[in-house]
């Protein structure tokens, strides 16, 4: 998805239009007048305005190509999981004043009154409902959503082939393209991703920094080393270990009492690897990933990760890391970006960061989100399957254009971040998400084999990578060999 920030901070200012709009089923997206000022420092607003003006101009001719269909009154079903640090919920029976169930539920009634359908939803597990489906030829759900690690074990036949599909143009923006091509295997395509469920953003990986320590040991501005492109993984490491303090002079490191670099779900650290632009697989024939073995890129990567991780009374991980980040004893936090919502109580200033780069001559920085990401699939006893390609159109296309910007309003203005540069690192964030298999499905207990290497400078990897290649070989057959035949 590549939304320049300055459509977004126009966004974030014509949120309440769009809202109004959305209700207003046959209107076309109001074209926002101007950008956000507060706090920004340095936006030169002609320079802004000129391109905003532009994009909305290309987006709503966008929305102008969307062609209805008249559905008789049709009860499109969803099947939903709940997930505990984000949104889930695929519509509301009324609006509250929050800014996420409001754009939701304006924009399903919207949906219900241009192509005549009545929507539903019911919460299940999702392997469970898809089985019993498959198993009965009931046909009750015309999406489920379950979370992407299930794919592992999801058996093909109860899924329908998006790509038979009518009436989808996977080129709009409004389809998570880079994922897409990820889920792919040979010339069929089971899950997608796509902004009517924010679930997907929330499962994010990035890194918010507390601002006030950050001024305390005069750090510099980390929004400009991102924007330069000087956000590494040495940076990363450098800062995070200047900051140790042992604040009450007794010899030892405490995080309940002094100040460490980290406060981590440490689980996440191995995907720091595929920002670094480590690959653990490649696509090979039909779109069946190849194992890479251990590179050169991930042993370095991981040998970089460890100056952060492997350093003694620099990391509190689980337990209370998210209270002890809350209350000021790290400068660094990781988990995923549902879980910001855990923080907004803090008394101090933090910011978000996107994982950092291998090194300054990494061109782009990379988004990895983490196994729980919820994902949408059609089950294959949906005997109406083929012809719903309109209906998941305009979900995708009005969530596209209301609901991420209410995303980040909410996140922005809502006490999840409290500042208008963190608008851009979200940005960055959402530009360039790629898919790393092998973590997120833990082949062969990677996640944990890359979790613990990081905390220990990456010794003996190299031979736990060539012992466990048979079964890497097995594993990967086993779960995309059915997708493929």
């Amino acid at each position: 998805m590549k939304r320049k920030a300055a459509l977004i901070l126009a966004l974030l200012m014509a949120s309440q239009c769009f809202l109004t709009s959305c209700s207003n089923k046959e209107e076309e997206a109001e074209t926002p007048k101007q950008s956000v000022s507060e706090n920004t420092g340095s936006t030169d607003s002609s320079d802004t305005a000129e391109e905003t003006e532009v994009q909305t101009e290309a987006e709503t001719d966008i929305y102008a190509s969307l062609t209805p269909k008249n559905y008789d009154g049709y009860t499109f079903a969803f099947s939903i999981e709940g997930q505990a640090y984000g949104t889930t919920e695929m519509d509301f029976e009324e609006m509250t004043g929050d800014i996420i169930v409001d754009t939701i539920f304006t924009r399903n009634r919207a949906i219900e009154d241009i192509l005549n359908i009545v929507i539903t939803q019911e919460y299940g597990a999702a392997e469970g409902r898809l089985k019993d489906m498959h198993m009965a030829g009931d046909d009750i759900y015309d999406v489920v959503w379950l979370a992407i690690n299930q794919m592992d074990t999801m058996k093909r036949e109860y899924l329908f082939d998006f790509y038979e599909i009518e009436d989808i143009n996977w080129d709009d923006p409004w389809w998570e393209e880079a994922t897409r091509k990820d889920y792919e295997t040979g010339t069929k395509l089971f899950f997608a991703q796509s902004p009517m469920n924010l679930h997907f953003y929330e499962s994010l990986i990035p890194i918010l920094f507390n601002k006030e320590i950050a001024n305390q040991y005069q750090i510099e501005n980390l929004y400009t080393a991102v924007s330069e492109g000087r956000w590494t993984l040495d940076m990363m490491a450098e800062v995070s270990t200047s900051v140790i303090t042992d604040k009450d002079g007794d010899s030892i490191i405490d995080a309940s009492k002094d100040i460490v670099g980290y406060a981590a779900s440490t689980n996440l650290v191995p995907f720091m690897t595929v920002a670094a632009g480590a690959r653990y697989s490649e696509k090979g024939e039909n779109g069946v990933p190849v194992f890479l073995g251990l590179t050169e890129r991930l042993q370095s990567s991981v040998e970089k990760i460890a100056k952060t991780f492997s350093v003694s009374d620099n990391v509190v991980a689980y337990g209370d890391y998210i209270r002890l980040f809350s209350e000021n004893h790290a400068m660094f936090f990781l988990d995923c970006l549902g879980r910001v919502k855990d923080l907004r109580e803090t008394e101090f200033d933090f910011g978000i960061l996107p994982l950092p780069k291998y090194d300054e001559s990494q061109e782009e920085y990379i988004s990895s989100f983490v196994g729980y990401a919820d994902c949408m699939v059609i089950p294959s006893a949906n005997r109406e399957a083929a012809e719903i390609g309109t209906i998941l159109t305009y979900f995708s296309a009005y969530s596209y254009r209301d609901l991420i910007p209410a995303f980040y309003e909410k996140s922005v203005t809502g006490k999840q971040f409290r500042d208008q540069e963190s608008v851009e690192m979200l940005e960055i964030m959402l530009s360039n998400i790629r898919m790393e298999p092998a973590l997120l499905f833990e082949w062969c207990g990677m996640l944990g084999l890359i979790e613990k290497a990081a905390q220990s400078n990456g010794e003996g990897l190299a031979a736990k990578f060539q012992a466990m290649e048979k079964a890497m070989a097995t594993t990967i057959d086993r779960m995309y060999g059915k997708y493929v035949n």
